[in-house]
């Protein structure tokens, strides 16, 4: 998603297999916009995550993606995904 973006926007790339910190980071870059890479195993996770981000600032919209969003979007719902990116292909945001 990062790499889609158009225009003069600050973009962050937080891999959480590397940066443990995410209440830093989220207070420190106070984002418009968080989206999440997910696999399979990482359903409740990314769920989690969104609700976290919720309660951090509850206007941050929330995007979900990758295979297992794109094949099973319903698994990712909660009432704190702002929406979901089905497919391998994205247009530019």
């Amino acid at each position: 998603m990062a790499s889609g973006v158009k225009g003069d926007h600050d973009v962050r790339i937080l891999d959480m297999r590397i940066d443990k910190d995410f209440d830093s980071e989220m207070q420190e870059f106070r984002p418009d916009v968080v989206g999440i890479t997910a696999y399979t195993v990482h359903v409740n996770t990314v769920k989690n995550l969104f609700n976290k981000i919720k309660s951090i600032d509850p206007d941050i919209f929330t995007v979900v993606g990758g295979h297992h969003a794109t094949v099973a979007p319903d698994d990712f719902f909660t009432p704190y995904r702002s929406c979901t990116f089905i497919s391998d292909k994205h247009a530019t945001l």
